[in-house]
């Protein structure tokens, strides 16, 4: 559930600047990228909208690779955490108008650093070995899979993994719903999305902290486009986190060649619940900004 065209339209510009501003001088050998994101909200029905809200996720606060170091906006905004470090900006519009559109333009300013820091403050390794909706490390047939897959070290092992899942899964293309880890091993087929939860599955399996983001890959010099969300993995080895991506048959690549907006567990508990990347209060349409 990733690697797709979302309903609205975003633009999404992203470029080093330098050096980085004070508040992020603490992230050693960090350059900041900025990150502009902007979308429409329309109230197509004939009454006004009270207590309409907008609610979305921004970068991460914190993790081994990247730093928040601030969010700006053209309304006002409330911003709500969690303890994996995901961001959620809240928009609340005490009188959405009848027939009316806003557009909503999002500026982040945000640190990133090649190589991997120890593991960010409040989260241990350890969370991301045991199983959970799409990741069934206790499944039988993943169990059995994870061993053919091991090697001497656990890098070998992550590598093995990472290359397995990339040969093996047939890319699908964009589906809707997350089919899990379990399902891509059974039909050896899976989105952006499905690669990575097998391969957090495989690497917990193995005994290698694993977890899943979305957000964005890029190259140097290229801005990527909205529709270019994806999700990938990472694997800690060693008290860092790193780049695992089976899909693009990515692996250790440089952290800040990714920006992470969301670590994907069923075990985060924030008000967006299920949603990939947003929500919207009823009767509030989020379309193509034309």
């Amino acid at each position: 559930m990733a690697c797709f065209t979302l309903a609205f339209w975003i633009a999404l510009t992203v470029f080093a600047i330098g050096p980085p501003p004070a508040d992020a001088s603490d992230v050693i050998g960090s350059r900041v990228q900025v990150v502009t994101l902007s979308f429409q909200l329309e109230n197509p029905g004939g009454q006004t909208l009270r207590h309409a809200r907008f609610s979305i996720y921004g970068p991460l606060k914190l993790t081994g690779a990247e730093e928040s170091v601030s969010i700006e906006a053209n309304y006002p905004f409330d911003t709500e955490g969690d303890r994996f470090g995901n961001q959620i900006l809240l928009f609340q519009f005490p009188e959405f108008q009848a027939f009316a559109t806003k557009v909503l333009t999002i500026r982040a300013n945000i640190a990133t650093i090649a190589t991997p820091r120890l593991l960010e403050p409040g989260l241990e390794a350890g969370e991301f070995l045991v199983p959970e909706r799409n990741i069934e490390v206790d499944a039988p047939d993943i169990r059995i899979a994870a061993a053919r897959l091991r090697r001497p070290t656990l890098l070998a092992t992550a590598r093995e993994i990472n290359r397995w899942v990339g040969e093996h899964i047939l890319d699908s293309g964009y589906i809707a719903e997350d089919l899990g880890a379990l399902t891509a091993l059974q039909t050896r087929r899976g989105d952006c999305t499905e690669h990575a939860y097998l391969f957090a599955a495989l690497a917990r399996a193995n005994g290698i902290p694993a977890r899943v983001l979305g957000g964005f890959a890029f190259e140097p010099g290229r801005t990527p486009r909205m529709i270019e969300y994806h999700n990938w993995a990472e694997f800690n080895i060693d008290g860092a986190w790193r780049v695992a991506d089976p899909q693009k048959r990515v692996f250790d690549a440089p952290n800040d060649s990714y920006i992470g907006f969301r670590i994907v567990s069923s075990r985060v508990s924030n008000s967006l619940g299920d949603a990939h990347r947003y929500s919207a209060s009823d009767g509030l349409v989020v379309s193509e900004q034309r």
